[in-house]
């Protein structure tokens, strides 16, 4: 006998699936071309899987998913966040926040969508970049697949901040003990709570970021820039199930 494992959700949704070897675990830490269904050898019952965050952000992230924050996703809650998924989720926000898509935005700013990449003509992020807000990683490569530190997606978190309005140069001093004191950015996004510590207090900025840290980041700038939205009501557990059942 065997046993088929179905995906539900996109193709998109679901690449890069892997199953272990207790065949009990099912993740989707990496964009590849993977198919949507797999077949296994039958183990015991048949088991439901759940790409659910952490306890943590389980409801903060269900709030977020009633504004399409994110739209889509391609990689497990825990799993590291390449530039171009954290460039979709920033993308989501301002549609969130603007009613608009981030092309349209530019446009309206006087800037076009100039920006030219050998490895991505993805309009989210070519927008974010005529924006100001992503830059490129040199010679002309967006390198959309790289990971991200914290840090670094602080700097981007700030600059959408700058280009929504908001004055994130006047807030008090928030120094994290493994931060220097002198980036301002960061002492804003501590001030309101979008970049809050570790269980040490630190805010580990060299680390690399997960995707479950990038939505809790960008949904708390939504709700710093647009406090009407209303983040702080209602839940949604925003997951991607998996069954499984005999052939």
């Amino acid at each position: 006998d065997k046993l088929s494992v179905h995906f539900l959700g996109t193709e998109r949704q679901w690449s890069g699936i892997e199953i272990d070897n207790d065949f009990d675990q099912i993740s989707n830490c990496y964009y590849s071309n993977a198919i949507l269904n797999a077949t296994i050898s039958f183990v015991g019952e048949p088991v439901i899987v759940v790409d659910e965050p952490s306890s943590w952000a389980i409801d903060a992230l269900g709030k977020a998913a009633q504004k399409g924050i994110p739209s889509d996703r391609r990689v497990g809650y825990k799993c590291n966040c390449p530039r171009i998924e954290f460039a979709h989720y920033v993308a989501d926000m301002f549609r969130a926040v603007t009613g608009e898509s981030l092309a349209q935005l530019a446009k309206e700013q006087g800037m076009g969508l100039s920006a030219s990449y050998k490895d991505t003509s993805d309009v989210d992020v070519l927008a974010l970049t005529a924006l100001g807000i992503f830059r490129g990683g040199g010679n002309n490569m967006f390198f959309p697949e790289r990971t991200l530190t914290r840090g670094e997606s602080a700097t981007v978190l700030t600059r959408a901040a700058r280009v929504l309005g908001v004055d994130v140069d006047s807030a008090p001093k928030n120094c994290f003990p493994d931060v220097d004191c002198s980036w301002i950015e960061l002492d804003w996004l501590a001030f309101t709570g979008i970049a809050k510590g570790t269980d040490k207090g630190l805010f580990e900025p060299g680390r690399t970021l997960v995707a479950q840290e990038a939505l809790l980041f960008v949904s708390r700038l939504y709700n710093v820039v647009d406090p009407a939205g209303d983040l702080s009501a209602g839940f949604l557990l925003y997951c991607h199930i998996s069954y499984a059942k005999m052939d």
